[in-house]
């Protein structure tokens, strides 16, 4: 196969490798380094994926993807996402705007999924079983899967802080609540 075999009037395409861009036609502006990059259903705009098989069957309107590594967004079929690693993204299915960067984050063997705005980073094979999930859209939360250590401060607008029998609530924000146990008979200085 050679690459961008069907393109008739897309411009602005860089295609390396072969049967690299097989589908692109009228399509513009993507970039595809590695044999088969976007060979398989492929044909829009605003792409890169670089390493053999990246995009390989992505769909038709996947456009404003990135992928690097081995087999990377392999079919992906929604958009603006950005896939980062071998097999990372493989079944990253219809979602867009999501951040998928390991090995295999939401790789080979996953089910597809469609949502957005997540961040994935780690090895794991389903996004929400990875080191560090973060949902962007609606209530915004991050996961951290595993020991959090911080060196040096975490800061924020501490707006209550209350103590009864030993313990010491501080509102933070207006929905989230943090509990502190302070040992009982000692003092305890907060700075």
């Amino acid at each position: 196969d050679n690459a961008g075999e069907k393109l008739t009037s897309g411009g602005n395409n860089t295609l390396i490798g072969a049967g690299t861009g097989g589908k692109i036609s009228t399509n513009s502006y993507n970039t595809f380094v590695g044999d088969l990059c976007g060979r398989d259903g492929y044909n829009s705009s605003d792409s890169t994926a670089v390493g053999s098989g990246a995009m390989q069957s992505a769909a038709a309107g996947a456009s404003g993807n990135t992928a690097f590594g081995k087999w990377a967004g392999y079919g992906v079929s929604g958009q603006d996402n950005v896939m980062l690693g071998r097999r990372s993204g493989f079944s990253a299915g219809s979602g867009a705007r999501n951040i998928y960067l390991g090995l295999n984050v939401q790789g080979q063997g996953a089910s597809a999924v469609s949502v957005s705005d997540t961040l994935a980073i780690g090895s794991s094979t389903d996004a929400e079983d990875n080191l560090i999930y973060g949902v962007h859209a609606g209530t915004k939360s991050l996961t951290i899967n595993g020991a959090l250590t911080v060196s040096g401060s975490v800061t924020n607008d501490v707006r209550v802080l209350t103590d009864a029998a030993g313990t010491t609530t501080m509102d933070c924000s207006a929905s989230n609540f943090f509990t502190l146990a302070m040992p009982s008979g000692g003092t305890t200085v907060l700075t």
